[in-house]
């Protein structure tokens, strides 16, 4: 059992920016009328803030990866549950997109995890977790009928 401790990611603040830098000159270039502009760059405007005020307290801050694949989201915490992967969970070389299913319930999660956000020895862990380890829900393991 493993378990990981999750801090903030400095990428994806920088990410977020840039999507909204990129979205916003698309805007100042492609839009021709005055006001549509200054719309849209407002509700830019409120959506970069709303992400910067709002993106250090959502998520998990702890995960446990057990040895035989399942995830326990938030151990110890007044929010811990019990959680298997779904098939939508991804794992590439900077980012894992861990998507889960409260065992027995249809409350379902995700979170994107990036590498800056683990110490390298966590990252290599929960990457190896996530493709080895892991069993989506409903995926049948070796040896079952």
């Amino acid at each position: 059992m493993t378990v990981i401790e999750i801090q903030p990611s400095r990428l994806l603040v920088i990410l977020v920016m840039a999507m909204h830098s990129a979205a916003a000159f698309s805007f100042l270039l492609g839009v021709p009328d005055g006001e549509l502009r200054r719309g849209c760059l407002a509700l830019l405007a409120v959506s970069l803030l709303h992400f910067l005020l709002v993106w250090r307290k959502r998520g998990p801050r702890c995960v446990c990866l057990q040895d035989e694949g399942g995830l326990i989201v938030e151990p110890e915490g007044p929010g811990e549950l019990e959680a298997c992967l779904l098939p939508a969970t991804v794992v590439l070389n900077k980012a894992v997109w861990l998507v889960w299913q409260k065992n027995a319930a249809k409350k379902r999660g995700a979170v994107l995890l990036l590498s800056d956000q683990l110490s390298p020895a966590h990252w290599r862990a929960l990457q190896i977790w996530g493709r080895l380890r892991a069993r989506p829900a409903g995926a049948h393991q070796a040896g079952e009928t």
